[in-house]
């Protein structure tokens, strides 16, 4: 059973790679991130939180400080019962690429980024 779960992981791994060499093949000629996504028909954000928020209230934890720009992650993680008592924005001086990459995430994913 466990070499199973190993195969398993293995193909989702290779196909998860081969997923990205796409997204980064789409962002060569000129796409953004979330336009990258969106022709390969991919979510924009196809992360979950629920297993997240299971483990933090398997420790104990009910109440979490959250270091994060992602609204998104946010109300999952509150939609899963947590109480979020306070949001650590992710703050850093950005240069090209990088910047045009955090511009996309405020600008097209509502991430709370400053100026």
């Amino acid at each position: 059973m466990i070499d199973d779960l190993v195969v398993r992981n293995e193909a989702l791994a290779a196909k998860h790679e081969e997923q990205q060499h796409m997204i980064d093949a789409l962002q060569d000629e000129g796409a953004d991130t979330v336009e990258a996504n969106e022709k390969l028909g991919f979510a924009v954000d196809a992360r979950e939180y629920l297993q997240c928020a299971e483990i933090l209230f398997d420790l104990g934890l009910c109440k979490v400080r959250v270091i994060s720009n992602n609204p998104d992650k946010l109300k999952a993680l509150q939609d899963a019962g947590l109480q979020i008592v306070e949001r650590i924005p992710i703050e850093v001086p950005a240069e090209e690429p990088a910047a045009h990459y955090l511009k996309t995430k405020k600008e097209k994913m509502g991430h709370l980024i400053g100026s």
